[in-house]
């Protein structure tokens, strides 16, 4: 059963709807699409992307079989240990739709951050959120709010986050600054 088919059995329906058509009595939070987009946890469990709110956060999508979204797992690892003081959360939402397979992906790469399913509709969210040919890797990095610092198609490099965290004021410099895959500074 597709994680989609499970939402729905669940009640949690899919619809990837503009913002103003969500029925906020106020205008949507910023990147509502992308914070309210129903996914899926590697236990199988429903969640969205806005329990990050709160903090800046960089979300990469992908899927296990591509390489280029392999590659940056070290990047995105190095967010969350070369300056835990800044307190940047990195979710991976990946369109695959197999919990255990992504599950044991993450077991034999040692990922240290979530990873999220969004399943059948993943091409659907990317193109929802200005991704028309549904790139992979694709990154967006957002705010404490939920704003977008910085989105990058393709293969992230470490001056993207430094650059989008620069935004909100967090500097990224130093020797403890983010290394791409490589081992070189961004």
């Amino acid at each position: 059963m597709s994680i989609a088919t499970r939402l729905i059995a669940a009640g949690i329906g899919i619809v990837l709807t503009p913002p103003l058509a969500l029925g906020f009595s106020q205008p949507p939070p910023p990147n509502a699409i992308l914070l309210q987009a129903p996914l899926v946890d590697t236990a199988g469990r429903p969640t969205t992307l806005a329990t990050v709110l709160g903090r800046p956060a960089v979300i990469a999508f992908w899927t296990r079989w591509c390489g280029p979204c392999r590659d940056e797992i070290p990047l995105l690892e190095a967010v969350l240990s070369a300056h835990p003081e800044l307190d940047v959360a990195v979710v991976g939402v990946t369109l695959d739709d197999d919990v255990e397979a992504v599950r044991d992906f993450g077991v034999a790469y040692k990922i240290n951050y979530p990873l999220l399913l969004t399943g059948a509709d993943g091409v659907q969210l990317l193109q929802a959120l200005g991704n028309s040919q549904a790139d992979l890797p694709y990154t967006i990095i957002i705010d404490e709010n939920g704003a977008t610092l910085g989105e990058r198609r393709g293969r992230l490099r470490a001056g993207d986050i430094a650059d989008a965290l620069a935004k909100r004021g967090i500097p990224v410099t130093g020797p403890g600054g983010f290394h791409d895959a490589s081992g070189s500074a961004p």
